[in-house]
């Protein structure tokens, strides 16, 4: 339609009825027609219910001192390979509240524990997009005041907590700003 990439995903139900959800997506910087595809997927499977948890996946950096780096064609590359080795959800089974990664020696090489409130991320260098523990808490109040749960934020802006981004931070604040205070 008008130019852009749809992509619907059918499942067939316990019952045997197809389900469909369809999703437009959007060009990536670097290829504009297999992003757009790419996004347009993603998308309709996370209509669909498919990989939502994803969202709620912290950002992941595992620093260069905890890998192999070997020089190829002049360019560096990981030569290991990793694994997660331990996740768990919250109690919808939707949200991944911790995270443990290993390497191929299965050597602990980065853990995530995200409780109720601000993430907290160990042996790992802060992630510089991220938001200050002060903005964090200034969402997590306004959540509060509203009533609005952690996943109604991910269903609605597709975006995990754990690495939110400032726009992200400004978009989210504004909606919430606009939502009246729930009932005591």
């Amino acid at each position: 339609m008008n130019g852009a990439l749809f992509c619907t995903v059918s499942i067939k139900d316990e019952n045997g009825e197809w389900i469909s959800k369809q999703d437009v997506g959007v060009e990536s910087y670097t290829e504009a027609v297999k992003g757009a595809a790419s996004d347009s997927f993603k998308r309709a499977c996370f209509n669909i219910g498919i990989g939502r948890e994803l969202y709620t996946a912290p950002f992941i950096w595992i620093p260069s001192d905890k890998v192999s780096i070997a020089e190829g064609n002049g360019k560096l590359k990981v030569r290991d390979s990793f694994n997660v080795s331990y996740i768990s959800y919250d109690e919808n089974g939707k949200v991944i509240k911790s995270l443990e990664i290993r390497n191929q020696k299965n050597e602990i090489v980065c853990q995530f524990n995200m409780g109720n409130k601000v993430p907290k991320q160990v042996s790992q260098t802060a992630n510089k997009n991220q938001l200050s523990d002060y903005r964090m808490k200034r969402l997590y109040d306004e959540m509060e005041r509203t009533g609005v749960t952690e996943q109604k934020i991910v269903e609605r802006f597709h975006v995990s907590l754990a690495n939110i981004t400032e726009r992200d931070y400004k978009r989210i604040m504004s909606a919430l700003k606009n939502t009246d205070t729930r009932a005591a």
